[in-house]
């Protein structure tokens, strides 16, 4: 708007950014999907059992089960942040978000270094998820979003 563009343009550019915008969560077990009825009982059981931490993306406009990480939570966050990063030069490094439910300050730590260690984001900001996400996911979710090039 500021740039004169018309309605039509807008909507245009935006149909195309959209799809580049990354909005994925590791969740730290699957207690919340559960009786929030994103997962079934039988999931959560095989979560508990074996130590599985799902990762949720918003694709479509959706929250999907996209992978699942077996083990401890901190080997898992480590996957997931390789993951989702994938190759880092596809990234847009101006900005980047780490959004996160009941995290404390050293497991915030783990995860910047994570981050840190794989893209070198200009400005990168820490929020708590909105009280949607919280409730859904549980604490110790942690999201990271994004924007490819």
């Amino acid at each position: 708007r500021d740039k004169g563009m018309s309605c039509k343009e807008i909507a245009s550019y935006l149909s195309d950014f959209i799809p580049r915008v990354s909005s994925s969560f590791l969740t730290y077990n699957a207690d919340h999907m559960y009786y929030n009825s994103r997962v079934n009982k039988f999931v959560k059981k095989l979560c508990d059992t074996f130590k599985i931490h799902p990762v949720f993306m918003v694709i479509d406009g959706k929250m999907v089960v996209k992978k699942f990480y077996v083990g401890t939570y901190t080997r898992a966050m480590t996957k997931y942040i390789d993951y989702i990063v994938g190759d880092p030069s596809t990234i847009d490094t101006q900005t980047g978000f780490i959004t996160y439910v009941d995290c404390n300050e050293e497991l915030l730590e783990q995860i910047r270094t994570g981050v840190g260690n794989k893209v070198d984001f200009d400005t990168i900001y820490e929020q708590q998820a909105s009280a949607t996400i919280s409730t859904n996911s549980g604490p110790k979710t942690f999201g990271l979003l994004f924007v490819r090039n």
